[in-house]
């Protein structure tokens, strides 16, 4: 299934500056990039680095004076994806078994406070033990309580944030 990808930003510097951007798809074994393209206006010199893990891709820009500018990307992202039976129990991994690269992502972050949403995961979804039906009931409770609404979160807002607020876009 192929999938288009977009994203713009607008930027009003005021002095120079170093931009690092996380905008672009990653090539994975269950995604392939057809086509892609960053581009700014007025044109910059991108610079593209990946993670050393080669799970992430950046972009480097650098402004050397005051201007406004857009970012945009976009790119065509051809996905392959397995069908998952519901009804199929999905395996629970134990924490004491997970392996290094997994570990940091179970730690607080300033994204996700994950202690902050402790209390409201275990009320909400502790007593559901089927891994696939804890995804599922976490994904219809986002949907039927938070609001997507685009421009009403920026840099600095966190999952915490987005969920006591009841409002947010994807990040």
């Amino acid at each position: 299934m192929k999938f288009n990808v977009l994203s713009e930003m607008q930027y009003e510097v005021r002095m120079p500056t170093t931009f690092l951007f996380n905008i672009q798809v990653s090539p994975t074994s269950s995604q392939a990039i057809i086509e892609e393209s960053p581009v700014t206006d007025p044109a910059f010199q991108l610079e593209e680095f990946t993670s050393s893990n080669g799970d992430a891709r950046f972009v480097k820009l650098q402004t050397n004076k005051e201007t406004n500018f857009k970012i945009s990307y976009n790119a065509i992202v051809d996905l392959h994806y397995n069908i998952i039976d519901q009804r199929q129990l999905l395996e629970t991994v134990p924490v004491i078994k997970l392996d290094a690269d997994t570990i940091p992502y179970l730690f607080p972050s300033r994204y996700c406070q994950s202690d902050k949403l402790q209390k409201l995961a275990t009320k909400e979804f502790g007593n559901i033990e089927n891994a696939y039906a804890k995804v599922s009931a976490i994904n219809e409770w986002i949907y039927n309580n938070v609001e997507y609404l685009g421009g009403v979160t920026d840099s600095s807002t966190s999952a915490h944030d987005t969920l006591t607020e009841r409002v947010g876009v994807c990040r």
